[in-house]
């Protein structure tokens, strides 16, 4: 299921459809903490990544808040993953980001 809902959003991205990437950053945050409880650090990392990155470009282009709350969602747990991947200055990096 979670190999499906990550082709669904890659889909939605490829398609550039705007109106949808906070429900993407979402969905990217889902598959993001599912990744990691079942032990796929890195793909965690990345959908956790791909998450924040979504709601930082909306948050740029338009200043939504919604995308605010989307990214401040996103932070905490892609620093997360990344400390339990790696244990790096960049985990230091977005954790300092989020705070």
């Amino acid at each position: 299921m979670r190999d499906t809902m990550e082709t669904a959003i890659r889909e939605l991205e490829a398609s550039g459809e705007k109106g949808l990437e906070l429900d993407m950053s979402a969905a990217w945050r889902r598959v993001g903490v599912a990744r990691l409880e079942e032990g796929n650090t890195a793909a965690g990392v990345e959908a956790l990544q791909k998450s924040h990155d979504l709601a930082d470009r909306v948050g740029t282009a338009r200043r939504d808040p919604a995308a605010l709350e989307a990214r401040a969602m996103a932070l905490p747990l892609w620093a997360l993953a990344l400390q339990a991947r790696r244990g790096n200055a960049e985990a230091i990096s977005v954790a300092r980001r989020a705070v």
